[in-house]
């Protein structure tokens, strides 16, 4: 077999095993029949996942998932026990198995990934702020081990990503660029105060002339010199910004120019080397060209990279769905070899666009179909400020940004609005579903929620509503605390999962 991409990780101390980069398009083995926790670990791993080099086209793995599993010693006690049932086909059920939720992340369509910090350092974005954000607040794999650690199964999935318009994509290069370099300009300067405090605590008879010279230099500035800490502070910034793509350069290399990158900054310094020896520049001339130079070429590299890269997807929303339906088929047939938790009562979730594309895959029973999993499957739905109704971002700017990939057809639209569709269902195998809002959402996100559960309600259907106080849109996938706290949206959802 091939070296595998995956990798397995146990934290003991909260008692549950995290299996990374699953391919979830690549079958099972259908000889696999594991009880054993350390099996799976070492022996499953190694046959259900592909090569390491051999990365999907869509760049960061959109084809996988993590899958995060409860009590894992404890389920392999169980398996040994009576309480197992061994079927025909060789699947494993499990009378106290874990339910399992499967989570799809937000972000227009069109960004994204199961670990979000990657994608704000990669092919598709280059924004160190976001980075270190995410990174912060371990971004969804948050949403994972909360679910964990309270005895739920759970996968976080990755899916393909929208082409989105060249005007949103040259907005959200500037944007980048005016939060990364604003970021390590501050960070920078704490540097540096902090090398100038220890300097007067080792230093204070020393350090006292030299804080007098630095004072008497900046009151004699003029604004023209003054002016020279901006280039300063420019020229840094950059270079520790390619320090932190060069250290992470793994996730530019699907796109069409990753050594161009690595390149701008030799090339950018040579560039200046030239023009210095040719022009013999003053001083202050010398740092503006040399920021201007170094901040064009590796600017000019990471957009290039960018657009080239993103521009290269044909991706269709049916696609993303697709995919969420393809890691559900996969999910329940790893559960039903192995038992680590209940394939029935599996659970979709997801925040803002992910919500969309879960409610879409169970309304339209064409995605199920195809895989051949039928609604009945699917036990509840846990939406987060999700888009239930395309026509709720039908305001212009809005549309511009999320809905171009969808067109301009009326009709189409509608299709892929799971509220159009629930008027459309004749199954009675209906799964329950949590809706839920922050408090400072935006207005049309609390219309849209408001309508549809009332839309939910007359056709029949379960639905419960919830709003989680002093949230907002972009807050809710943070309330899941990847600590050992517990919010008021994890209890909310763990009641909902475990009353099913």
């Amino acid at each position: 077999m091939k070296p595998t991409t995956c990798t397995s990780r146990s934290d003991m101390s909260e008692n549950f095993t995290v299996l990374q980069n699953i391919d979830y398009h690549k079958p099972l083995p259908r000889y696999m029949h594991i009880k054993d926790v350390s099996l799976i670990n070492n022996h499953v791993l190694h046959n259900f996942t592909e090569n390491k080099r051999s990365k999907s086209s869509d760049g960061l793995a959109k084809d996988q998932l993590d899958l995060y599993l409860p009590n894992m010693k404890v389920k392999q006690s169980a398996l040994s026990s009576s309480t197992v049932i061994k079927s025909s086909d060789n699947n494993v059920k499990s009378s106290d198995a874990p339910p399992l939720v499967v989570f799809v992340h937000g972000g227009g369509w069109r960004r994204g990934d199961r670990q979000q910090w990657k994608y704000c350092l990669s092919s598709y974005d280059t924004n160190l702020m976001l980075f270190i954000l995410f990174r912060f607040h371990n971004l969804y794999q948050n949403i994972g081990k909360s679910f964990a650690r309270n005895g739920i199964a759970c996968a976080v999935i990755s899916y393909p990503l929208l082409q989105p318009t060249l005007w949103v994509t040259l907005f959200e290069l500037f944007t980048s660029f005016c939060m990364s370099t604003l970021l390590l300009t501050i960070l920078l300067t704490l540097v540096m105060l902090f090398f100038q405090l220890l300097l007067t605590w080792c230093l204070p008879l020393t350090n006292i002339y030299i804080i007098n010279q630095i004072y008497i230099f900046i009151i004699q500035m003029n604004s023209l010199q003054r002016l020279h800490i901006l280039p300063i502070c420019l020229t840094l910034s950059q270079l520790a910004m390619y320090c932190f793509i060069s250290l992470n350069i793994s996730n530019y290399r699907n796109g069409p120019h990753p050594n161009g990158i690595l390149l701008s900054v030799p090339t950018a310094l040579s560039t200046f080397l030239i023009y210095f020896y040719i022009t013999q520049p003053t001083f202050g001339t010398s740092l503006w060209m040399l920021s201007v130079i170094l901040t064009g070429f590796l600017q000019t590299s990471i957009a290039i990279n960018q657009m080239m890269f993103v521009y290269k997807s044909d991706n269709r929303c049916e696609d993303q769905v697709k995919s969420v339906a393809k890691s559900v088929q996969w999910l329940k047939s790893f559960g039903q070899k192995t038992g680590q938790f209940d394939t029935d009562k599996i659970v979709l979730s997801g925040h803002s666009a992910g919500a969309h594309l879960i409610n879409l895959l169970v309304w339209d029973d064409i995605y199920l179909k195809d895989i051949q999993l039928d609604r009945s499957d699917i036990k509840g739905i846990i939406s987060l400020s999700g888009v239930h109704n395309l026509h709720s971002l039908s305001f212009p700017l809005i549309r511009q940004i999320y809905l171009a990939p969808f067109g301009k057809d009326i009709k189409a639209l509608e299709k892929l609005s799971p509220a159009t569709l629930v008027s459309n269902c004749k199954s009675e195998k209906v799964p329950q579903f949590l809706i839920v809002s922050a408090e400072h959402d935006y207005d049309f996100f609390k219309k849209d929620a408001t309508d549809y559960v009332e839309k939910l309600k007359t056709f029949g259907h379960v639905a419960k509503y919830e709003i989680i106080p002093n949230s907002t849109h972009l807050s809710l996938p943070w309330a899941f605390a990847s600590d050992k706290r517990t919010t008021t949206l994890e209890e909310i959802c763990f009641c909902f999962v475990k009353g099913l």
